[in-house]
């Protein structure tokens, strides 16, 4: 999902540029326990990146071309759903992943990491985190993404003087193709059947995925050496709560980041998506023209 971004920004900005695509399935592969995937991929759009099959949770070796000292590496691999699958699987992709990436970033000399990590080693909370907070991970997510951040941190370590490592802490990344609690946040409200499972007054820590992305080339290209660490999301949060109107309708209301509005109010930036005794308003016109 945010690979695929990625790719498609390098490929706009740097046209020569070689992308190869580690993974274990292809990019827009449908997944088997999504409902109505949506691929990151606009239709009749192709990726313009070489795949090749690699598992991170085993050595990578053996493969189709061969790596120089030039090269950037994202790691972007993860289990990352929680809850949803057993507590090894995090420990054993996250963990023994990001040893497998250092090492062969360290075999062959490769010396720029951009390292996606999450808020979850911050543990469950609402109040603001910078990145000087102490992080409590309190669920084996949280937990092993922490421990994958300090085994990038010792890589870089090893050669301070030349390595670059770039940490991004995202919130929940939304964007096209994300096909996870978003996507079904905006059917449901759009289709008149959005339902609070709890309270009302949740804060969701998000951001959009070309945002990110662009963030992440852009300290790419003007970090030279050492650890940067970075939260990712828009801020203030997004929040969402409840009221009814006058004709005794439920309305559901997102703060509009765009123009700093709710979506009750009017917004140039913006496009409203309503549905019976509902409404949503995304961040910005190209957020929600590009999401689904």
């Amino acid at each position: 999902f945010i690979g695929t971004h990625l790719t498609i920004l390098i490929k706009q900005q740097y046209p020569d540029a070689q992308v190869y695509n580690l993974d274990i399935v292809k990019p827009g592969t449908p997944l088997l326990t999504v409902k109505n995937y949506v691929s990151p991929l606009k239709e009749e759009q192709v990726l313009q990146s070489v795949f090749v099959e690699c598992d991170v949770r085993k050595s990578i070796e053996h493969l189709t071309f061969t790596p120089t000292s030039e090269d950037v590496i994202f790691n972007f691999a993860a289990v990352h759903r929680t809850p949803g699958h057993p507590d090894q699987a995090y420990f054993e992709t996250n963990i023994r992943g990001a040893e497998n990436v250092c090492a062969f970033a360290e075999k062959f000399g490769i010396k720029k990491i951009v390292f996606t990590s999450s808020i979850a080693p911050y543990g469950a909370a609402e109040d603001l985190k910078t990145e000087d907070t102490l992080p409590t991970p309190n669920t084996p997510y949280g937990i092993s993404k922490l421990v994958a951040e300090k085994i990038h941190t010792i890589w870089q370590a090893k050669r301070s003087n030349e390595r670059q490592l770039t940490i991004v802490r995202p919130g929940v990344v939304f964007g096209k193709g994300e096909n996870g609690n978003f996507t079904r946040l905006y059917w449901g409200i759009r289709g008149g059947k959005f339902f609070y499972p709890g309270r009302k007054d949740t804060i969701k820590a998000c951001i959009y995925v070309k945002e990110l992305v662009r963030f992440m080339l852009y300290r790419l290209e003007n970090h030279s050496e050492g650890v940067e660490l970075y939260n990712c999301t828009f801020e203030p949060a997004f929040k969402c709560y409840s009221r009814n109107d006058e004709k005794g309708y439920g309305i559901t209301t997102y703060h509009c980041q765009g123009a700093g509005k709710s979506s009750n109010d009017s917004c140039k930036y913006c496009r409203s998506v309503r549905g019976k005794g509902t409404r949503y308003l995304s961040g910005s016109c190209e957020e929600v023209n590009d999401l689904y």
